[in-house]
């Protein structure tokens, strides 16, 4: 129920939040069929929100496990069916909790569940698929010496936003078709081979710029002032030889109007969860956050209260909000 209700309540949150969210070659799966999704990881707990909300089934996620800091958030982030899971960085003796994980996680494998992990085992805003981590084959070998144990499948997931630290952006998910597992215990090799396999398949699947030649590429793509959660424009703006912009830069106009639109919003964020952010990739995230809890706030005690100005006046800054967010956006 709890779960229903964030997810329903989220999807209207995100679509309010973002300019637009674009869903790429998804397929329900089929109906009992137990699937582990894998995403590439970018913009902290936004990216577990906006793939729960554009994927049918309920879904489980395997969530740093630092995140779990107090039994408040034990008990909220259980009711959203995610599981700790523990890293290097958290202690040895802790890691050591990981194979009550991987067992629960391949038991709901089993059940027909859907499960969701993140295997770069850390988030990153850089425009690239980083190193994967074999920790994901280490829940088929356990799901693989489970009694009777079914055949099961993996979607990836591309995670590709524009500007993922702001308000009004766009990003896409693209799915791969739906992968076949090996149903056995993999040897050291065919590991390997698995996950060179899928970190190739991100590549096609979300925008990932070459090392060797990151600063230049990512230049190129950002004065070509195209949409980069648009892997097909990202793609023929790297491919031609002189990149033309596609988009006029925001006017000075259009940039005041924004600014003083969320200039109160903003500068109550800034003064209160903006303290809380520690690290790039969780800008997002908490301007998200802050801005659920301060217009639930707003509406909850217009109706309580009996405000009717209150209420009122909340909903037509929010409707024009989001009409400045998607047909007057700073954005491609």
């Amino acid at each position: 129920m709890f779960y229903t209700f964030v997810k329903y309540f989220n999807t209207l949150a995100l679509f309010c939040y973002y300019k637009k969210i674009k869903r790429v070659n998804y397929e329900p799966k089929s109906k009992g069929q137990g699937v582990l999704y894998l995403a590439n990881h970018q913009n902290a707990l936004l990216d577990v929100l906006i793939i729960a909300t554009r994927i049918k089934e309920p879904i489980y996620f395997l969530t740093r496990a630092d995140v779990f800091a107090n039994s408040l958030l034990r008990w909220i982030f259980a009711s959203l069916n995610m599981i700790p899971i523990y890293r290097v960085r958290d202690g040895r003796k802790q890691l050591a909790l990981n194979d009550a994980v991987f067992e629960k996680t391949a038991q709901l494998l089993q059940e027909g569940k859907s499960v969701l992990i993140f295997p770069e085992a850390s988030h990153s805003l850089d425009k690239r698929i980083r190193t994967i981590s074999k920790g994901f084959t280490r829940i088929l070998n356990v799901h693989a010496k489970l009694e009777h144990s079914k055949p099961l499948k993996a979607c990836l997931i591309g995670v590709n936003y524009h500007a993922p630290k702001e308000i009004g952006d766009q990003m896409s998910l693209h799915f791969s078709s739906y992968i076949d597992l090996p149903h056995k215990v993999l040897t050291a090799k065919e590991t390997q081979e698995l996950v060179q396999q899928f970190s190739e398949t991100f590549k096609t699947l979300s925008l990932h710029l070459e090392p060797n030649s990151y600063e230049q590429d990512l230049q190129r793509i950002q004065e070509a002032k195209i949409n980069l959660s648009d892997l097909k424009s990202v793609q023929n703006a790297l491919n031609q030889t002189v990149v033309l912009p596609q988009k006029k830069s925001s006017s000075p106009l259009q940039k005041a109007i924004h600014f003083l639109w969320f200039a109160l919003p903003m500068t109550l964020y800034k003064l209160t969860f903006s303290r809380l952010v520690n690290e790039a990739e969780f800008e997002g995230t908490f301007r998200y956050g802050f801005g659920m809890l301060l217009f639930s706030l707003l509406l909850i005690s217009g109706v309580y209260l009996q405000q009717p100005i209150l209420l009122l006046g909340t909903i037509i800054y929010l409707v024009l909000s989001m009409i400045l967010i998607k047909k007057w956006s700073l954005f491609p």
